[in-house]
């Protein structure tokens, strides 16, 4: 079964973004690791998937490097490392399938097309989904961009006013960032089968916002 329809494509989700909530509750850099690692993994699994973990990955690393660290020295290191051992664990999980084809010219040629015929055949109207009268479909991608991208804006403006800015809402942000790169497959695939596959950074940011503002 393609991944990206079975129950199996959760569990990269879940795994980072429980490291990524353990680093930011704890401040240990194993659980950010950890983290980076799942993001290689996930890289490895369905690139296009890890391509959008990995980028949010990128910007919550920079957005706390920046805030939390003093030393300019300091900062670069913390802003490069986790993204760079994302990328590293990719190629460790690339070469231990593909071996030393990973290398070769005719491997990445290969990876190149295979990425332009996804962008190709993945780039859609949104409409689609009305003109086959999914209207469900299309007014859940409505609500969830609705959600993410007003998250994105309000913690932005709040880190850069900085103000009463936490650490959750930077992960706030990086699921969002997350779940509008996955969105992408949501209007591509809008099946049934296929819709509970993006859903998960979409409740965490959900219930992040319902923890915050109506505390149990």
């Amino acid at each position: 079964t393609y991944p990206q329809s079975s129950v199996v494509r959760q569990w990269p989700d879940i795994v980072w973004i429980l490291c990524m909530f353990l680093f930011i509750k704890s401040g240990k850099r194993r659980w950010l690791a950890a983290a980076s690692v799942t993001t290689g993994f996930a890289l490895w699994y369905m690139v296009s998937i890890g391509a959008y973990m990995w980028g949010s990955l990128t910007v919550m690393t920079i957005m706390l490097a920046l805030r939390e660290t003093k030393s300019s020295s300091r900062r670069w290191w913390e802003c490069v490392w986790p993204p760079a051992l994302g990328l590293l664990s990719a190629a460790v999980f690339f070469y231990f399938l593909c071996g030393p084809w990973f290398f070769s010219a005719v491997f990445w040629h290969n990876a190149m097309d295979f990425i332009k015929m996804f962008l190709l055949t993945n780039t859609v109207f949104l409409n689609e989904s009305l003109i086959h009268k999914k209207f469900i479909n299309y007014f859940m991608f409505c609500v969830i961009v609705g959600t993410y991208v007003a998250t994105i804006i309000r913690v932005a403006l709040t880190y850069l006013l900085n103000k009463n800015f936490s650490k959750m809402d930077c992960l706030s942000l990086g699921l969002s960032i997350y779940g509008l790169g996955l969105l992408e497959h949501f209007v591509t695939f809008s099946n049934g089968n296929n819709f509970y596959s993006k859903m998960v950074p979409f409740f965490a940011v959900l219930f992040f916002w319902l923890g915050k503002y109506q505390p149990l």
